[in-house]
């Protein structure tokens, strides 16, 4: 009795994309368990396409504040995202394999999207929009508020006590 997931791989290939040599096919998955990973990953490589997308349209500190909300919702979804996938028990190497497969070409073009986005809006110091830098912390590795000011200045160190001779 032949599956659906039989019937999937027994149709031919696309005529631009010849198929993979014998070796060089995953383990079939199981499509149920494959979409427990699937669906997150989709999810995460959408939300940094439009956090891409949104930022491309920054040209100004108006551009960036008015950025900044949909930016932090973006993000909070990322993290949220995060949060299930990691509840998640360790993929299979199958499935690792076809997560890869999958999404590892889209995700060389958001990170080269991120590099010709982000790090010169960075290098602009977001046009001098707080609330962009703020909505930015989880990227950049900083707290989502504002960081403490810098403690003020301490008194200079003691100078060293004499030799003894």
């Amino acid at each position: 009795m032949a599956s659906p997931l039989m019937a999937q791989e027994a149709a031919p290939a696309a005529p631009a994309a010849p198929a993979p040599a014998p070796e060089a096919q995953a383990p079939a998955v199981d499509q149920a368990e494959y979409a427990k990973y699937q669906a997150p990953a989709r999810e995460t490589l959408n939300c940094m396409k439009q956090l891409m997308d949104t930022l491309k349209g920054v040209n100004s500190k108006e551009t960036a504040d008015a950025a900044a909300p949909k930016v932090k919702e973006l993000l909070a979804t990322v993290d949220k995202l995060r949060a299930e996938s990691e509840g998640l028990p360790e993929p299979s190497e199958a499935i690792q394999q076809k997560l890869k497969s999958e999404f590892e070409g889209e995700l060389q073009g958001i990170i080269g999207s991120m590099m010709g986005t982000f790090l010169p809006l960075m290098g602009n110091q977001c046009y001098g929009s707080q609330e962009l830098m703020q909505a930015l912390a989880p990227l950049l590795g900083g707290p989502e508020e504002e960081a403490p000011a810098p403690a003020p200045a301490s008194a200079p160190a003691p100078a060293p006590a004499p030799a003894a001779e």
